[in-house]
C-alpha cells in the first residue's frame, strides 16, 4: 500500500511537472511570437515620428504657399507625394503586423489562468493599437487628398478637410501608442510567468 502511495504520488509529480513546462513552453513560444510584433511596432513608431516630423515642416512650405494670392502647388505637390510613399511604407509594415498579430493569437489559445488572462489583454490592446494605427493612415490619405483638391480647384474649404483629416490622424496615432504600451506592459506580466 506504501510503495503505491509513493508511486501514485511520484507520477502525480511528473504529471504536475510536465503540465508546468508544457504550461511554460506555450508562454515562450508566445514570448517568441510577441517580439516579433514588437519590432515591427518599433518600425511603425519610428516612421511615424519621422513622418509626424516631415510633416510638421512641410506645412510650413505649405501654408507659407497658399498663404500668396497664386500659391505654386509644385512646390506642394512633391511634398504631398513624399508623404504618400512613407504612408504606403507604413501599410505594409501594417499589413505583416496583421499576420504576426495572428501568429501571437494561435500561440495564447492554449494559455491558462494569468497566462491567458495576460496574452488575453496584450492581444485586446494590440488589436486596438492596429485598429487606431490603421485608421490613422486612412485619416492622413484623406488629408493628402484634400490637399490635392485644393489644388485642383483652390477652394479653401479643402484646406480646412485637410487640417481636420489631420487632427484626426494624429489623435488615432496616440491612441495607437497608447494601446500598445498597454499590450507591452500586459505582455511584461506574461513574461514573468516564464
Amino acid at each position: 500500500m506504501i510503495k503505491r502511495t509513493i508511486t501514485i504520488a511520484i507520477v502525480l509529480i511528473f504529471a504536475v511537472a510536465i503540465a508546468g513546462c508544457v504550461g511554460n513552453g506555450d508562454i515562450n513560444t508566445a514570448v517568441e511570437k510577441w517580439n516579433k510584433v514588437a519590432v515591427n511596432s518599433q518600425q511603425i513608431r519610428l516612421l511615424d515620428e519621422q513622418f509626424a516630423k516631415t510633416v510638421k515642416a512641410d506645412n510650413v512650405i505649405i501654408e507659407s504657399e497658399l498663404a500668396k494670392d497664386t500659391p505654386n502647388f509644385n512646390m506642394i505637390l512633391p511634398l504631398l507625394d513624399k508623404w504618400q510613399k512613407t504612408l504606403d511604407e507604413e501599410r505594409k509594415l501594417l499589413e505583416e503586423q496583421s499576420s504576426l498579430i495572428s501568429d501571437f493569437a494561435r500561440a495564447t489559445v492554449n494559455l491558462d489562468g494569468d497566462a491567458k488572462r495576460y496574452g488575453d489583454s496584450v492581444l485586446l490592446n494590440v488589436r486596438e493599437s492596429y485598429r487606431y494605427e490603421t485608421s490613422a493612415i486612412d485619416n492622413y490619405n484623406r488629408g493628402i487628398e484634400s490637399l490635392r483638391m485644393n489644388y485642383k480647384t483652390s477652394e479653401e474649404r479643402y484646406y480646412r478637410q485637410y487640417e481636420q483629416y489631420s487632427n484626426a490622424a494624429d489623435s488615432d496615432t496616440t491612441k495607437s501608442n497608447s494601446y500598445n504600451d498597454k499590450a507591452n506592459d500586459a505582455m511584461k506580466k506574461l513574461e514573468a510567468l516564464q
